[in-house]
């Protein structure tokens, strides 16, 4: 359904030039680190423990993406897919718990 609304605007054999400043949600908008500071970036993905009546809470997107990838779409991507894989990390950590804790009990 997306890919045919898509598809028309794709144009195999040229550049594609994309139009962030003109989009109403985001008028060009991008994150980008001061020299020095890309690590920074990094630290703000990962995920933090003990909120107030939430156990973890994890963070995604571009401005919490690898240096290489600040501002852009691929950064986004690629710190989705990591965030998917540390909370998936974290549910399979808390099922063992839960597991072991019941063959405790009996």
């Amino acid at each position: 359904m997306v890919r045919s609304k898509i598809d028309p605007y794709l144009m195999s054999d040229e550049v594609q030039v994309t139009r962030w400043s003109l989009d109403p949600t985001s008028y060009g908008a991008y994150s980008i680190a001061e020299p020095g500071d890309w690590l920074n970036h990094e630290l703000l993905g990962e995920p933090v423990e003990n909120i107030p009546r939430k156990e973890w809470l994890f963070f995604a997107g571009e401005g919490t993406a690898r240096g290489i990838y600040l501002g852009s779409y691929p950064g986004a991507y690629e710190s989705g897919v990591k965030a998917a894989r540390d909370i998936h990390a974290e549910l399979l950590k808390r099922d063992e718990n839960k597991k072991k804790a019941t063959q405790e009990k009996q």
